[in-house]
């Protein structure tokens, strides 16, 4: 609840929220990848393989402006055993205001 100055801090944000954000703020996103940082992770590969054919079903025809190609981005296979992703992402040069 409490935050000392200096102190890092965290915050769980869902990757959605992350990949709006970086978006609002100009970003383009160029790839999201799904790192294992343990072994355990694939504890859940068997039901990974049960809900994976239900989610990319999911995802191929749920009614949303979001392009199909970033969702597949956002969640595949390896987002149901990994915890931890990385956004890979650029932000476009702003041209500078001509001066008339």
């Amino acid at each position: 609840m409490f935050v000392a100055h200096g102190q890092p801090t965290w915050k769980v944000i869902p990757i959605y929220n992350m990949v709006r954000l970086l978006q609002d703020a100009g970003f383009k996103i160029n790839e999201i990848r799904y790192a294992s940082v343990r072994a355990k992770d694939y504890l859940m590969l068997p039901l990974a393989l049960l809900v994976y054919p239900v989610q990319l079903i999911y995802m191929q025809f749920a009614k949303h402006r979001m392009p199909v190609p970033m969702r597949h981005a956002m969640y595949p296979f390896s987002s149901l055993l990994y915890r931890h992703y990385l956004v890979v992402c650029e932000k476009p040069a702003e041209s500078a205001p001509s001066s008339v």
